[in-house]
């Protein structure tokens, strides 16, 4: 029994330590300020898209639009919040500028299904590169995602994590 322990824990270790390794290289490598879109606009093909041109650390991906991929991540903060994040195929014109990145802090009402803005940092290089221009939103209105849409899987899934 001790010696079956042993090797799973040595396991688990070994596993870890890959894990960790793999996501040091990962922010141990460069990513361009500016990619080009994906060719095709097709699950796996935007998925490899997004691995090799995006620094996705620390978000998790969730999906892809017309326009952009989508990731997300837990935020701290009063309440619940997360991170949303975009990586759009070509420059997005938000404020009669330019953008490839962006990344807003929501606040989420699990109840309600909905979530409003709070801030958003826009960047014009894609992996969140460049000097952000910051926008706060505090009296953003609360909006519910659209059913069946990636922002409603975010939401639906920031719920459910503690």
């Amino acid at each position: 029994m001790k010696r079956a322990f042993a090797a799973k824990t040595a396991a688990a270790a070994a596993a870890a330590w890959m894990g960790f390794a793999a996501g040091h290289a990962a922010l141990a490598q460069s990513y361009p300020a500016t990619v080009e879109a994906p060719t095709e606009l097709e699950r796996n093909n935007v998925r490899q898209w997004s691995r090799d041109n995006i620094n996705e650390a620390p978000f998790t991906y969730e999906g892809f639009e017309s326009d952009r991929t989508l990731y997300w991540m837990a935020a701290g903060g009063p309440g619940k919040r997360l991170w949303l994040r975009d990586e759009y195929f070509d420059p997005s014109k938000i404020n009669g500028k330019l953008y490839r990145s962006s990344k807003a802090l929501y606040e989420v009402d699990c109840a309600g299904k909905k979530w409003r803005s709070l801030s958003a940092d826009l960047f014009a290089g894609n992996s969140m590169q460049g000097t952000p221009d910051h926008v706060d939103t505090p009296d953003a209105a609360w909006a519910t995602p659209a059913s069946g849409s990636n922002a409603e899987d975010v939401l639906l899934t920031a719920c459910k994590a503690p």
